[in-house]
């Protein structure tokens, strides 16, 4: 091995890990719509929310999937509204429906508590609303 191929050797590993990086980034792009595509498919046969708070629906909806038999652990939440505005936590909600797709039903769910929805890789992102900036 000569002086000069040994910066090359160095060099040639970088451009491998780009060029990785590079042909993973559209997997990484699809896994992020997987898990929402996966609870979209899953049909809740009924849901009956009277007066629980967004806490308790959030909880309701991680365990969904686990006792309907479709995955075999809770689907992971994280209520990063809370760290913002965790009064949200107490936010009411009364919801009846019947037949309904899982991501439909946290939708729903989220509009009546005025949060945000997420789907990432791994988990369900419950997030305080963005706040608007005032128009002149």
């Amino acid at each position: 091995m000569s002086l000069h191929s040994a910066p090359r050797m160095l060099f040639r590993p970088r451009w491998k890990t780009l060029a990785l990086v590079i042909l993973l980034a559209p997997a990484i792009l699809q896994a992020a719509g997987s898990l929402e595509r996966q609870l979209q498919q899953i049909i809740v046969p009924k849901a009956e929310l009277k007066e629980v708070t967004l806490d308790a629906a959030l909880d309701f909806m991680a365990q969904i999937p686990v006792k309907n038999g479709q995955l075999s652990s809770p689907v992971n939440m994280v209520k990063a509204y809370k760290t913002v505005n965790p009064a949200l936590d107490d936010t009411i909600i009364t919801l009846s429906l019947t037949n309904i797709p899982w991501t439909d039903l946290m939708r729903y769910i989220c509009e009546t508590a005025n949060v945000q929805c997420d789907y990432e890789t791994n988990a369900v992102i419950i997030r305080a609303p963005a706040k608007s900036s005032p128009t002149p």
